[in-house]
């Protein structure tokens, strides 16, 4: 905080050293559904990782791989972030990265790490899982090639889980395990259209394109949720009031456009419940957006489609809109998104 205000701050901690007899005692063996309350779990990669200057949208590299290459590359961090800086600043700028480092990239991995071991337990019941993984990249190249990117991103995430000791996680990730169990993987490649616009895309300008704490924390996937599938359980959701939307594509990008040009995409969504629901009216954050919803009441597993029209008239540039369905008696929200590029008029 110091590189930023020079009079904040310094804080001082004290604590008390607990044996480790008590602390025995107070562990406890977490579940999958206490461990969803804590996500995201978030993972970062070094620019253009992996497979750089790559369209393609899957991998063959997994995440640890990835993870270990990132971590070899901090002194080069360091140093190029420190470029043209001298005394408390250069030192500030080392500590900067290598804190970034520690509390996320390393901590990423950690949970990673739990987050593996509870999920194996869960699978091993026979549950039925499906997980939503949303992925990110800095702004440095352009928006199609971001979200491929992102895309590979979760590919190594999955590379990961599929060869984890000798593919354990295998027979649940093809449905073939022996007690039903079995684990979906719902993707959300939003590119770099939600990154900070404060960070620099000048390829020119490494130091604050790619080495910058800036830019690295844009670098990321995250696990984002874990819900369950099998009617056992989604009857276990309804008794405990939980959210019963889901849809295969939350994401639509409908491309480049010109400024005033109202577009029209449709998603898909369904009643993952076991009994009949009512859709509330969705939620419009702006006026530039209409909704048409082709059913409003659904019986357990049937579908419908949403239309969402947007008016384009007086943006330009990247733009996000979003639109919110909600569940009458439940708690919680899918949000459905629309991003374009819009050029303006000349």
């Amino acid at each position: 905080m110091f590189s930023k205000n020079p009079t904040c701050c310094s804080d001082i901690f004290t604590g008390i050293p607990i044996p480790v007899e008590k602390i025995a005692l107070q562990t406890t063996k977490e579940t999958l559904a206490e461990l969803n309350k804590r996500l995201p779990v978030t993972l970062y990669f070094h620019n253009d990782v992996p497979d750089p200057r790559s369209v393609d949208t899957i991998t063959k590299v997994n995440y640890t791989t990835s993870y270990q290459s990132y971590r070899s590359l901090l002194d080069t961090y360091k140093k190029e972030y420190a470029t043209g800086l001298t005394g408390d600043k250069s030192e500030e700028a080392k500590e900067d990265i290598e804190s970034f480092f520690l509390e996320f990239v390393d901590q990423g991995v950690k949970d990673l790490n739990q987050f593996r071991g509870l999920l194996l337990e869960e699978l091993e019941k026979g549950t039925k899982l499906k997980i939503t993984i949303k992925g990110f990249a800095s702004p440095l190249a352009k928006t199609d090639y971001n979200v491929n990117l992102t895309k590979r991103r979760i590919s190594s995430l999955i590379n990961y889980l599929n060869e984890y000791q000798n593919g354990i996680f295998r027979p649940y990730m093809k449905g073939t395990a022996k007690n039903g169990g079995e684990v979906k993987f719902e993707e959300v490649p939003f590119g770099e259209n939600t990154s900070n616009k404060l960070t620099s895309d000048n390829p020119n300008d490494q130091k604050n394109s790619i080495y910058s704490r800036a830019a690295a924390i844009e670098r990321k996937i995250e696990i984002l949720s874990v819900s369950y599938l099998n009617p056992q359980q989604v009857e276990k959701k309804q008794e405990e009031n939980e959210f019963s939307l889901t849809t295969k594509n939350q994401l639509i990008d409908a491309g480049k456009i010109k400024e005033g040009e109202v577009i029209e995409r449709t998603f898909t969504i369904t009643n993952t419940n076991n009994t009949t629901i009512e859709l509330e009216e969705p939620t419009v954050p702006c006026d530039c957006n209409k909704v048409e919803i082709a059913k409003k009441t659904l019986e357990p597993g049937e579908s419908t489609n949403i239309k969402i029209y947007f008016d384009s008239k007086n943006y330009s540039g990247i733009v996000i809109k979003s639109i919110y369905l909600r569940v009458k008696d439940q708690k919680g929200a899918l949000r459905l998104v629309l991003i374009s590029e819009i050029s303006p008029k000349k």
